[in-house]
C-alpha cells in the first residue's frame, strides 16, 4: 500500500525492490530498502531513458527502410540450391553437473534471477524456460559449482554474451548471485 506522504521516487523504489525481491511475496517497508536496491532503481530508470533515446533515434526514415528492402529483394532467393557444405569446428565439450543445473533451476523457482521476471514459457517437460548461465565460464577456468551458476531467463542470457554492457552486467550478476546464494544457505 502506497503511503500518502511517499514521493513518486520512493513509490518506484518500493516497487521495484518488490519486485526484484527473492521473496516474491512479501513487499520491503519503509527502511528496509537497502543502497544495492536503490542503485538497481537508479541503474533501471537509466536503462529505461537509454532504451527510449535508442527507440526515438533509430526509426529508420521510410526511405532508408525502402532501400534496405530493396537490396533484400535483390539478393533474395526463392529457391536455395541442394549443394550440402560441410564444416567442421572443434569445441571443447564439458562434462557439467546435473545437480547443480537441477539445484539452480529449483532454487530460482521459474523466476529469472537476472531480471526477476517469471521464465517466459514452458518447456515440454514442463518446466519453466530458463537458461543456466556461469558467471566465470568453464572454458576460462570457472567452477560448475553453485555459487558460480545462475538461471536466467533468455534475455538476460543474451545480454551477458552479446550486450553492449555484458560484462558489466555479469559482475552485476555476479553480486547478485552470492546475494542469493546466502538466502539460500540460511533458509
Amino acid at each position: 500500500m502506497t503511503k500518502p506522504d511517499e514521493t513518486p521516487q520512493k513509490q518506484e523504489q518500493t516497487k521495484a525492490a518488490a519486485t526484484n525481491s527473492p521473496n516474491k511475496n512479501k513487499s520491503p517497508t519503509e527502511g528496509e530498502i537497502s543502497q544495492e536496491q536503490t542503485e538497481e532503481f537508479q541503474e533501471t530508470q537509466t536503462e529505461r531513458e537509454q532504451k527510449k533515446e535508442l527507440t526515438t533515434n533509430h526509426q529508420n526514415t521510410g526511405s532508408e527502410l525502402d532501400q534496405l528492402r530493396e537490396k533484400a529483394m535483390e539478393s533474395a532467393t526463392q529457391h536455395i540450391p541442394e549443394t550440402i557444405s560441410t564444416t567442421t569446428t572443434e569445441k571443447p565439450q564439458y562434462d557439467r553437473s546435473t545437480e547443480v543445473k537441477e539445484y539452480v533451476l529449483a532454487r530460482a523457482d521459474g523466476y529469472c534471477e537476472g531480471c526477476g521476471d517469471p521464465a517466459p514459457f514452458t518447456r515440454k517437460n514442463g518446466g519453466p524456460y530458463l537458461h543456466v548461465h556461469h558467471i566465470h565460464e568453464l572454458s576460462r577456468g570457472g567452477a560448475d559449482t553453485p555459487n558460480n551458476v545462475i538461471a536466467l531467463c533468455p534475455n538476460c542470457h543474451y545480454r551477458v554474451h552479446h550486450g553492449e554492457n555484458g560484462e558489466k552486467y555479469n559482475q552485476k550478476l555476479e553480486k547478485k548471485l552470492e546475494t542469493i546464494e546466502n538466502q539460500s544457505k540460511s533458509a
